[in-house]
C-alpha cells in the first residue's frame, strides 16, 4: 500500500508550481536519515572490531611481559642466593694462558 504523499507525487499534480519538488524533497528525507543512520553503523562496527583487536594485542603483550618480568625475578632471587658462592666447573675456559704477575713502574716522563 502507498502513502498518499507518493500517489500524489506520481500523478504530477501541481499546485503553486513545484510541489512535486517538494514532495520528492519530502520523500527523500527518510532515505537519506536511513543511509546516515548506515554509515554511522558501519563506523561503530569498524570501531569495534578496532577495539576488540587492541585489546587482544595489548592481552598478549601483558603476558609476555609478565613472563619476562617473573624470569628476570626468578634469575635475581638465583643470583642474590649465590651470592659469595664459589663454582669449579669443569671444561671451561681452556684457551687461556696464564702469564707472571710483573709489576710496572711509573717513569717520570709520565707524572
Amino acid at each position: 500500500m502507498m502513502s498518499g504523499l507518493f500517489l500524489f507525487a506520481r500523478e504530477g499534480r501541481k499546485i503553486n508550481g513545484c510541489l512535486n519538488f517538494r514532495i520528492m524533497m519530502l520523500l527523500s528525507v527518510p532515505g537519506t536519515i536511513r543511509m546516515i543512520l548506515i554509515i554511522i553503523a558501519v563506523f561503530v562496527i569498524i570501531r569495534f572490531i578496532g577495539r576488540l583487536l587492541n585489546a587482544k594485542s595489548s592481552a598478549e603483550n601483558e603476558k609476555r611481559y609478565n613472563q619476562n618480568n617473573d624470569a628476570f625475578k626468578r634469575a635475581k632471587e638465583k643470583s642474590e642466593s649465590e651470592k659469595g658462592k664459589v663454582h669449579i666447573v669443569e671444561g671451561g675456559y681452556r684457551e687461556a694462558e696464564d702469564v707472571d704477575f710483573e709489576e710496572v713502574k711509573d717513569s717520570e716522563k709520565n707524572n
